[in-house]
């Protein structure tokens, strides 16, 4: 019969391995890490975990009448428990020997796995990590909150944070409330403020202070359900009405830009791989009931993009692990952290259709743009130094690419409004240069030869029959089948 843990063990890394990806991606890192990685792959992948995704799916988040809290299917605490014990939370911000130099790139890989479950959980441990980063402003909030956030204790209970094992946020900072200093602190007011994570127990919100401009705080949620803290639903969202909420200042006044800086690009690298894992799954689903070798091409089309993205999304990870030491990297970081969040985001409705799954409404794109114009326009030489960096990552095949990148810059810079078409080259050419020093072969190959340097496509399916569907869709871990 042998070692049953020996053969769990087995089964685990076999899981992590099937996925050309992430497998390349995590290449050198600690044997404990790699270990850590195949047992989540293993989780993530088994019915238990499908199940629990389903039902915190089936059964969203409910508010019963002006109750305090939102109350949540054990589905949806399960899930959340075994994301904070992966280190999702709070794992970068730690001191893990086996993880130093890649901790943003471990994370990443991590989150890639268990983004393919139900996304909502993933975003209060999303929120809850970006969190670090507005508070590392303010050495008196880290000293308070920053144990809690650290922890990979998932606490659910409903009593005050100072009493709990671990801690999680949500940002609500989607609209700015008014904040004014009074003689018993700093209160805030605002109604039906979007909240993202109703299961948080700080939330962070961007308040507009007289005279000062924009300034972050922190609400303890449990704390302000008695003191002017209402929360709303409804079918589709969470939201919450302050009046008079009590709230800690996080920095100065009026650094609330500056601070919203540092949490954007964590978040919107988060964004791109919950994005990918959606798709992903999607992609899983739609294999395993495909009825011809003409679907699986589309879906093997599809699934080209789904794994470039994976790579871009790795690859901007560890440009966050460089960048104090490498100002090429932290520009990397700087640029391509919304460039990947623009891609992801304009592939998830088709590739969704492609599966038969419901499309969700695709996120407008301004925000992202307006900031890669600004890049372009204020860092040039910070755009030219990533640019080589890519080209030069692409070998051979860069120089081409390296001219129309460049002649895309120049025309984004003389009318932002082409600015998206710079956007889509550099994603193709950076996802294009990662696949290839992380998974050579079939992706790498079909990738590069469809997207880089052709015309623009606007369906799947159009895949030429000289790349094996089959090999395409197994090398991305989808689904152990071959094409006829």
């Amino acid at each position: 019969m042998g070692n049953p843990l020996a053969n769990e063990t087995a089964q685990a890394i076999n899981a992590f391995s099937r996925n050309a990806v992430l497998n390349g991606a995590a290449h050198g890192l600690a044997g404990p890490v790699l270990a850590d990685l195949a047992e989540l792959t293993s989780y993530s992948e088994a019915r238990q975990a499908k199940e629990l995704a389903r039902l915190a799916t089936l059964f969203p988040p409910r508010l019963d009448g002006d109750a305090p809290a939102f109350d949540f299917h054990p589905a949806f605490h399960a899930l959340a428990r075994r994301g904070v014990a992966a280190g999702l939370a709070g794992s970068v911000w730690g001191n893990e020997a086996d993880e130093a130099g890649a901790r943003h790139l471990i994370r990443a890989l991590k989150l890639a796995t268990l983004a393919t479950l139900e996304p909502t959980h993933i975003t209060l441990l999303s929120h809850t990590h970006a969190s670090m980063a507005a508070l590392m402003n303010d050495s008196d909030s880290l000293g308070r909150w920053a144990a809690g956030l650290m922890s990979k204790q998932y606490d659910t209970a409903a009593r005050p944070v100072g009493e709990k094992q671990g801690l999680t946020v949500a940002l609500a900072v989607d609209v700015a409330v008014e904040a004014k200093n009074t003689s018993d602190g700093w209160k805030l007011n605002g109604r039906n403020l979007p909240l993202p994570a109703p299961a948080a127990d700080l939330i962070i919100v961007r308040g507009v202070t007289e005279g000062r401009g924009e300034t972050c705080f922190v609400v303890e949620r449990h704390q302000a359900a008695s003191q002017g803290l209402y929360l709303s639903s409804t079918a589709a969202s969470a939201a919450c009405d302050l009046v008079d909420v009590p709230a800690q200042l996080v920095g100065r006044p009026g650094s609330g830009t500056d601070v919203m800086a540092e949490l954007t690009t964590l978040l919107r690298l988060d964004r791109t791989l919950i994005e990918a894992g959606t798709m992903k799954a999607a992609i899983t689903r739609a294999v395993e009931n495909a009825i011809d070798t003409t679907q699986l091409r589309a879906l093997a089309d599809a699934a080209l993009d789904v794994a470039a993205v994976h790579a871009l999304a790795l690859r901007l990870a560890a440009s966050f692990d460089r960048a104090a030491d490498d100002p090429v990297e932290a520009g990397y970081a700087r640029l391509i952290a919304p460039v990947a969040a623009f891609w992801s985001g304009r592939l998830l409705a088709p590739v969704l259709a492609e599966c038969g799954q419901p499309t969700e409404a695709a996120r407008v794109p301004y925000a992202l743009c307006e900031d890669v114009v600004q890049i372009t326009r204020r860092g040039p030489r910070t755009v030219d130094r990533v640019v080589d960096r890519v080209a030069q990552d692409l070998g051979p095949s860069g120089e081409g690419t390296l001219n129309v990148l460049r002649s895309s810059r120049e025309m984004a810079v003389a009318d932002p409004g082409s600015i998206r078409m710079f956007m889509e080259q550099l994603a193709f050419a950076a996802a294009a240069a990662e696949l290839q020093r992380i998974a050579p072969g079939i992706l790498s190959e079909a990738f590069a030869e469809t997207r880089l340097g052709r015309p623009w496509r606007s369906a799947y399916g159009m895949l030429d029959a000289r790349h094996d569907a089959g090999a395409v869709l197994e090398a991305l871990g989808c689904a152990p089948i071959h094409s006829d």
